[in-house]
């Protein structure tokens, strides 16, 4: 292995939560590589194993997982690693011993890359998505912790406590020296322990606002009106409410876009003729896919989790201009203006999916095109994550 920049001195060591090609936070850390300094570049930790995709399931993965230390280049400042290691942290936390065996085996990996790749670095700095991953910090020595709080960690997504330890969290956010925080529910309740907790809306990559590429897609099958839903199909969407909608609406079509998460409770409304499930799509064909649609759902459930949800999907349906309605989320109401908020009572929402239909789909589309304007990842990271690493670790 060569190196890949010998001037690099400062290397973002980012812990992913899930697999990189499908990761939610790729498009900002994408835009956070391409900012930075020139002695500054991004190593991404991947997971081989998952919590979903484990070693008694999938044998084949296992083995690579394992045996295999596995290097991709995305750009001149951003690489992958997806290192050996047995067990996915979460499932090595509960098995006395596992925690240290994988601490051991990445340690020695990473050492050995940033060694051959980076071979002048002096600053590592681990960015980490959940508590869980407190372990990390430990594999590589380190002059600070990025802690990038996007959920609710002490709930599930149905608001009922979530079943780890919550102190876990507690103890890094002390450890952190900046912590992101996606929704002002989160920088709220984070601040009380943190020490440098910021807020990092979400956002979208910037080639959604550019004029998509349109080519045939299963979706020009199913009759308009298209009322959609992107984003993984999971259980803090309202199942209940929907079911009433659209089976009183058979003349609307339901769409859901992404995948179906194991534990949402779909069956019943899946039984209906007017409800589509289209699956997971290329993020790159997402606006095409979304142009297609003459509504956006933010459907969410009213809970404690959900209450600190900041919706991704919000920005990516309006940077293509498409008209949204969302239940009452604290975080959607700085947007009141330009989408419609209604309760989650079926005979309310109902009318705000008929007004919006019968709106001008253009002056709406303007109107949500330059109210997200501000929130791709590229204007996010140069206002936002930028001048708080440059403040706190001197890049």
């Amino acid at each position: 292995m060569h190196a890949m920049n010998e001037s690099v001195d400062t290397l973002l060591l980012v812990h992913l939560a899930g697999e990189w090609d499908t990761f939610h936070r790729r498009y900002l850390l994408l835009a956070l590589a391409k900012s930075l300094p020139a002695n500054a570049a991004m190593v991404c930790v991947n997971r081989p194993i998952t919590v979903d995709v484990t070693s008694w399931k999938y044998p084949r993965k296992f083995w690579t997982g394992v045996w295999l230390t596995r290097v991709q280049i995305e750009t001149p400042r951003l690489c992958v690693i997806t290192p050996r290691m047995p067990s996915h942290e979460m499932i090595a936390s509960r098995i006395p011993g596992m925690a240290r065996v994988n601490r051991a085996l990445i340690r020695t990996q990473l050492v050995r890359f940033i060694d051959s790749h980076f071979p002048r670095v002096q600053k590592v700095i681990h960015w980490l998505y959940h508590p869980v991953q407190t372990w990390v910090t430990g594999t590589v020595d380190h002059s600070g912790i990025v802690y990038e709080c996007y959920d609710e960690y002490s709930r599930t997504p149905l608001g009922k406590p979530a079943l780890w330890d919550a102190q876990a969290e507690d103890r890094l956010l002390q450890m952190s020296d900046i912590t992101f925080a996606t929704s002002r529910a989160l920088v709220e309740s984070r601040r009380r322990v943190g020490n440098r907790v910021l807020f990092l809306p979400n956002g979208v990559a910037s080639s959604f606002f550019a004029t998509p590429l349109i080519s045939a897609d299963a979706i020009d099958a199913i009759p308009r009106p298209r009322i959609g839903c992107l984003g993984t199909v999971r259980e803090l969407l309202d199942f209940t409410l929907l079911e009433e909608i659209f089976s009183r609406n058979p003349e609307w079509n339901l769409v859901f876009i992404g995948p179906v998460h194991p534990k949402a409770s779909i069956h019943s409304i899946a039984r209906l003729k007017n409800v589509h499930f289209l699956g997971q799509r290329q993020y790159d064909s997402l606006p095409g896919v979304l142009k297609r649609l003459d509504v956006g759902l933010i459907p969410h459930a009213d809970n404690e989790y959900t209450r600190a949800v900041n919706p991704m999907r919000l920005y990516e349906y309006g940077a293509v201009g498409l008209p949204v309605v969302s239940t009452p989320l604290p975080e959607v109401q700085r947007f009141a203006g330009v989408i419609t908020i209604a309760p989650a009572e079926s005979g309310a929402f109902a009318r705000g999916i008929r007004e919006t239909l019968d709106s001008d789909r253009e002056v709406l589309s303007r109107a949500l095109r330059a109210a997200v304007r501000e929130y791709s990842w590229e204007t996010i990271v140069e206002k936002r994550v930028l001048p708080a690493l440059r403040e706190v670790f001197h890049f």
